[in-house]
């Protein structure tokens, strides 16, 4: 029996923006500024990033790490280059304004900082119904209560919800309470998954 699915809840990093911005920036910094990609990569692993994402530490206090280790750039110029890493993957951005098109209900919940909730709002202007982002909400995936907050906000049965993300640990949660679940891996695998919620017309329709 197809499940009837009325709203789909996305994630953004890994699964719409595909890249991994952390790795983009590091990349960029090293053919840049010579600077070991190593090194920019393990200035996400410290505590002040997961303070950013729930809105509990500044760009400043973030962005500081990278010139400490030669970066000379500004906060502003820094995360103007950070946000340009999180645009969202073409044939993604397709899939989800189809979706929208079709009239299905869409939600984003989503691990974030505001320079990329920017780019979220610019690329989907008026496309998620309800926007759950952690650093508005000062909390953060797996944090049982940011689901039950999204759920609430959507106004729908859990079991008439889909929700997409790229991490098993954050699929956990939303499955125990009957939120219908996808592990995000590519898009061809996400669009062969909709077809069990009867959603094949539009799936032929993404190139």
């Amino acid at each position: 029996m197809t499940k009837k699915i009325n709203t789909i809840i996305f994630d953004y990093g890994g699964v719409i923006c595909t890249t991994r911005r952390s790795q983009q920036l590091a990349n960029w910094i090293n053919e840049k500024y010579g600077i070991a990609k190593e090194d920019v990569i393990s200035q996400f692993d410290v505590g002040v990033w997961d303070d950013y994402n729930i809105g509990k530490s500044s760009a400043e206090e973030c962005y500081q790490a990278f010139q400490d280790l030669g970066v000379p750039l500004s906060t502003d110029e820094l995360k103007k280059k950070f946000s340009s890493f999180g645009h969202p993957d073409p044939r993604m951005k397709e899939l989800v304004l189809n979706l929208k098109k079709q009239g299905y209900d869409l939600a984003m919940l989503s691990d974030s900082v505001p320079e990329l909730t920017e780019v979220v709002r610019e690329n989907f202007p008026d496309t998620f119904r309800v926007e759950v982002f952690s650093e508005e909400v000062r909390m953060r995936k797996p944090n049982p209560a940011i689901y039950d907050l999204t759920l609430e906000r959507i106004g729908n049965p859990a079991e008439k919800c889909l929700f997409i993300d790229d991490k098993e640990k954050n699929l956990v949660y939303p499955q125990e309470i009957g939120i219908n679940v996808h592990l995000f891996r590519s898009v061809d695998e996400l669009v062969d998954d909709l077809k069990m919620y009867n959603i094949n017309k539009l799936s032929r329709r993404i190139n």
